[in-house]
């Protein structure tokens, strides 16, 4: 099992290995894919364990800066279709995960998903950005609900 701080990268053989120091795990039944030689590209696991997962975020590894609009971001996130459903890879039985769905399918969509929230690949969620935009939509709604108090508060003073 890996664990402690460490590296994960891929071998020669595309294995993808973690190691701390003197200990490495080889994953099982993971599949590294990458053309680009800044990331290690894509792993393919059906489950991942972790006690914390960290997005790079620092000021410092950033550019093109740019504040969204909340009001945007909300419209956004109120037009996701979410929906239940197992992998085909499971059983009918199996436990259903809950999410949006991109929809590689379907000509006319299926199930409403912005791109914002979809990853370059094409193949999944940009869970950061999605993160983004319910923070925004956070935001817009607290805004209403000290907008709607302060409404409710004069009203009683007047009644």
């Amino acid at each position: 099992m890996f664990s402690g701080t460490g590296y994960i990268h891929s071998d020669s053989y595309r294995n993808l290995i973690g190691t701390t120091g003197a200990q490495y795990t080889v994953f099982q039944n993971a599949k590294v894919s990458s053309t680009d030689t800044n990331h290690l590209g894509s792993v393919h696991l059906w489950e991942l364990q972790y006690g914390a997962l960290t997005n790079t975020s620092r000021l410092s590894l950033k550019k093109n800066i740019e504040l969204v609009n909340i009001d945007d971001m909300a419209d956004k996130i109120y037009g996701i279709d979410v929906a239940a459903f197992n992998y085909k890879t499971q059983l009918d039985t199996a436990k259903k995960s809950i999410g949006p769905i991109v929809d590689d399918v379907n000509e006319t969509k299926k199930y409403r998903l912005p791109s914002d929230f979809i990853a370059e690949s094409g193949n999944g969620t940009d869970d950061h950005s999605l993160i983004g935009a319910l923070i925004a939509t956070v935001q817009k709604q607290a805004k209403q609900i000290s907008e709607l108090e302060l409404r409710m508060v004069s009203q009683e003073l007047k009644g």
